[in-house]
């Protein structure tokens, strides 16, 4: 009779197992953030995913998540932009805090809110008619991509107080 038992107390316990491994998996998968119950703090669980994710974000997102960390505001960081499109004008490589190595140049017509970006070297000043490989940051996708990326923020401050307390 106490065999039956514990056969029955282990099969439950195997299905809680494999209940909380996929949802582990699934949580890994979203990008969640988990409590941890022995210590009561959040933790992140590392991903092949968020690496993934991170390489595949625009270059002005993931500079404006770089800077929000190291609690810079807005406007700053729209003019170390415009200064980076400055120092690279399309042919110098220059390191992009949160991104990487791009060119950048600003637009001719409108040097305050638009910047072209490329991962190779360009000769090229126009908002219109790109050449492949050369895309436009204009200061409205990037005052957008700021106010997102704060909301994001902002929520995950909130969930992670929620869990904690």
């Amino acid at each position: 009779m106490a065999s039956t038992e514990n056969q029955t107390k282990l099969s439950n316990l195997e299905d809680l197992q494999e209940l909380l491994l996929s949802k582990l998996k699934i949580a890994r998968k979203r990008l969640e953030i988990l409590p941890t119950y022995e210590t009561h703090e959040v933790q992140k669980i590392p991903t092949e995913l968020s690496s993934e994710l991170s390489s595949k974000r625009k270059p002005h997102t993931a500079f404006i998540a770089n800077e929000m960390k190291a609690i810079n505001n807005r406007g700053d960081t729209w003019e170390k932009l415009i200064q980076l499109a400055n120092d690279s004008v399309g042919k110098n490589q220059v390191e992009l805090p949160g991104y990487g190595k791009i060119y950048l140049r600003r637009v001719r017509k409108n040097p305050e809110k638009e910047i072209l970006y490329s991962h190779e070297s360009f000769d090229f000043d126009k908002a219109e008619n790109l050449p492949d490989g050369v895309d436009l940051i204009k200061k409205t996708a990037f005052d957008t991509a700021w106010t997102q990326i704060a909301h994001e923020e902002n929520m995950k401050t909130y969930l992670y107080a929620t869990i904690i307390y």
